[in-house]
């Protein structure tokens, strides 16, 4: 028995993944890799999950969402052409082909569990006042269209860093910003989200998810930029391993 973090209750609780078991990429050894809290690099066989935060009903409940992220997202170059939009490769869906309320809810519903997670790569997560508008966004009591916006980029070409999984901190202009890396996707979600102005990131107030549109953009520079960001990693968690003595 343990307290569900979704419906509130003392009830018995699942091993409930944060980033869902089907956006997992195996590396060639059969396992699944991702970045751990103290800047290493963590294997798991199952992917990660947390067995203290959700009981069966309400996982299932946001089951729901991981599916429409699942038929959009996986396999999506066997589903999609791409197509041009102002000079940028993308993958295009209509308001026509998707459901907007479950894949922004997928979204949110991804986010707030790694909130609510206190373990493994998640630790980075914490919404903060936030947390509670997300699961009340989740229960649909309230709507706030213009919190967590998100934006949807994916790698060019697999790589030796496809496969790991993890989420960064960062900011965007100056708004706080959660970076998801899975598969060969990366979801940047702002929790209070306002319009970007700089010249370098003005493309994304385009590539927002919409009620209209939902537009995953192919990057040629994300996986280089996640390549250097974890080798960076991968150096201070040898380092770490090395003063604490003990192998990653």
């Amino acid at each position: 028995m343990g307290y569900c973090s979704y419906c509130k209750q003392n009830k018995v609780l699942i091993k409930a993944h944060v980033l869902p078991r089907r956006f997992y990429i195996k590396d060639s050894s059969g396992v699944y890799r991702g970045i751990h809290k103290d800047g290493t690099y963590k294997n798991w066989q199952c992917g990660f999950y947390d067995k203290e935060i959700l009981c069966s009903d309400c996982d299932n409940i946001l089951g729901q969402y991981d599916n429409e992220a699942y038929k959009l997202l996986l396999n999506i170059d066997t589903k999609k052409q791409k197509t041009e939009r102002n000079g940028v490769k993308a993958y295009h869906y209509k308001k026509e082909e998707f459901d907007y309320d479950k894949i922004r809810k997928f979204f949110i519903a991804l986010i707030w569990r790694a909130s609510v997670s206190k373990g493994g790569f998640n630790g980075v997560v914490n919404l903060g006042r936030y947390e509670d508008i997300a699961l009340e966004i989740l229960k649909g009591n309230i709507e706030n269209d213009n919190l967590f916006k998100v934006i949807v980029l994916t790698e060019d070409k697999p790589n030796d860093f496809t496969n790991v999984h993890y989420i960064m901190k960062t900011r965007i202009e100056t708004q706080i910003t959660y970076a998801v890396y899975f598969a060969q996707f990366v979801a940047y979600i702002i929790p209070n989200y306002k319009k970007l102005n700089s010249h370098a990131f003005k493309i994304f107030n385009e590539l927002t998810i919409s009620a209209s549109d939902f537009i995953i953009a192919e990057s040629s520079i994300l996986a280089d930029a996640k390549r250097n960001f974890l080798m960076k990693t991968f150096s201070k968690g040898i380092k770490a391993s090395r003063k604490n003595n003990h192998p990653i």
